[in-house]
Protein backbone atom coordinates (compact mmCIF):
# COMPACT_ATOMS: atom_id res chain seq x y z
CA UNK A 1 0.00 0.00 0.00
CA UNK A 2 1.21 3.26 -0.61
CA UNK A 3 1.77 5.40 2.33
CA UNK A 4 2.38 9.34 2.18
CA UNK A 5 5.06 10.91 3.94
CA UNK A 6 2.43 12.43 6.53
CA UNK A 7 0.81 9.03 7.13
CA UNK A 8 4.38 7.49 7.90
CA UNK A 9 4.43 10.09 10.20
CA UNK A 10 1.29 9.65 11.89
CA UNK A 11 2.45 6.01 12.16
CA UNK A 12 5.89 6.63 13.91
CA UNK A 13 3.87 8.87 16.40
CA UNK A 14 2.01 6.42 17.11
CA UNK A 15 4.79 3.64 17.29
CA UNK A 16 6.57 6.16 19.78
CA UNK A 17 3.34 6.89 22.17
CA UNK A 18 3.09 2.99 21.98
CA UNK A 19 6.78 2.64 23.13
CA UNK A 20 6.08 5.19 25.99
CA UNK A 21 3.22 3.44 27.60
CA UNK A 22 3.79 -0.28 26.78
CA UNK A 23 6.88 -0.21 28.35
CA UNK A 24 10.62 -0.35 26.71
CA UNK A 25 11.59 -4.16 26.21
CA UNK A 26 7.81 -5.60 26.26
CA UNK A 27 6.26 -6.93 23.32
CA UNK A 28 3.51 -3.62 22.02
CA UNK A 29 2.61 -4.70 18.64
CA UNK A 30 -0.75 -6.02 19.71
CA UNK A 31 -0.75 -2.85 21.77
CA UNK A 32 0.06 -0.40 18.96
CA UNK A 33 -3.18 -2.21 16.92
CA UNK A 34 -5.05 -1.17 19.74
CA UNK A 35 -4.01 2.17 19.79
CA UNK A 36 -4.34 2.80 15.88
CA UNK A 37 -8.14 1.10 16.25
CA UNK A 38 -8.40 3.71 19.46
CA UNK A 39 -7.52 6.43 17.12
CA UNK A 40 -10.01 5.46 14.30
CA UNK A 41 -13.01 4.90 16.58
CA UNK A 42 -12.27 8.71 17.94
CA UNK A 43 -12.03 10.49 14.25
CA UNK A 44 -15.41 8.03 13.76
CA UNK A 45 -17.73 8.62 17.49
CA UNK A 46 -15.74 11.96 19.11
CA UNK A 47 -14.94 14.44 16.66
CA UNK A 48 -17.66 16.63 14.96
CA UNK A 49 -18.33 16.70 11.52
CA UNK A 50 -16.30 19.70 10.54
CA UNK A 51 -13.65 17.72 12.50
CA UNK A 52 -13.91 14.51 10.52
CA UNK A 53 -13.99 16.49 7.27
CA UNK A 54 -10.78 18.82 7.81
CA UNK A 55 -8.81 15.38 9.14
CA UNK A 56 -10.14 13.22 6.11
CA UNK A 57 -8.99 16.09 3.62
CA UNK A 58 -5.64 16.51 5.60
CA UNK A 59 -4.61 13.16 6.81
CA UNK A 60 -6.06 10.90 3.92
CA UNK A 61 -6.38 12.86 0.87
CA UNK A 62 -3.13 15.22 1.24
CA UNK A 63 -4.41 18.44 0.68
CA UNK A 64 -2.40 21.22 2.48
CA UNK A 65 -4.18 23.85 4.59
CA UNK A 66 -4.77 25.84 1.85
CA UNK A 67 -6.59 24.05 -0.57
CA UNK A 68 -8.55 22.74 2.76
CA UNK A 69 -9.63 26.23 3.21
CA UNK A 70 -10.43 26.81 -0.76
CA UNK A 71 -12.43 24.30 -0.60
CA UNK A 72 -14.23 24.60 2.60
CA UNK A 73 -14.68 27.83 1.79
CA UNK A 74 -13.25 28.93 5.27
CA UNK A 75 -9.87 30.72 6.21
CA UNK A 76 -6.99 28.84 6.74
CA UNK A 77 -7.04 29.46 10.56
CA UNK A 78 -10.33 27.59 10.55
CA UNK A 79 -8.44 24.67 9.25
CA UNK A 80 -5.88 25.03 11.72
CA UNK A 81 -8.30 25.19 14.73
CA UNK A 82 -10.03 22.16 13.40
CA UNK A 83 -7.40 19.88 12.46
CA UNK A 84 -5.62 21.27 16.24
CA UNK A 85 -9.13 20.35 18.10
CA UNK A 86 -9.26 17.28 16.44
CA UNK A 87 -6.16 15.98 17.57
CA UNK A 88 -6.75 16.77 20.73
CA UNK A 89 -9.76 15.60 20.89
CA UNK A 90 -8.27 12.00 19.68
CA UNK A 91 -5.66 12.27 22.33
CA UNK A 92 -8.02 12.97 24.99
CA UNK A 93 -10.22 9.81 24.02
CA UNK A 94 -6.69 7.51 23.28
CA UNK A 95 -5.41 8.74 26.71
CA UNK A 96 -8.83 8.08 28.87
CA UNK A 97 -9.72 4.70 27.26
CA UNK A 98 -5.82 3.27 27.73
CA UNK A 99 -5.53 4.57 31.31
CA UNK A 100 -8.66 3.37 32.10
CA UNK A 101 -7.85 -0.25 30.35
CA UNK A 102 -10.66 0.10 28.12
CA UNK A 103 -9.86 -1.84 24.75
CA UNK A 104 -11.78 -1.92 21.69
CA UNK A 105 -13.82 -5.15 20.51
CA UNK A 106 -13.06 -5.83 16.66
CA UNK A 107 -16.87 -5.93 15.50
CA UNK A 108 -16.16 -4.60 12.54
CA UNK A 109 -14.18 -5.54 9.18
CA UNK A 110 -11.49 -3.09 8.43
Amino acid sequence: MFETRRMVRITDSIERFADQSAGAGSDNRQYLDQCKLLIRLAIQYQLTEKQRQAVALYYYDQYNIYEIAQQLGIAPSSVCRRLQGARRRIEEFVTICLKGGLRPIRHFRE
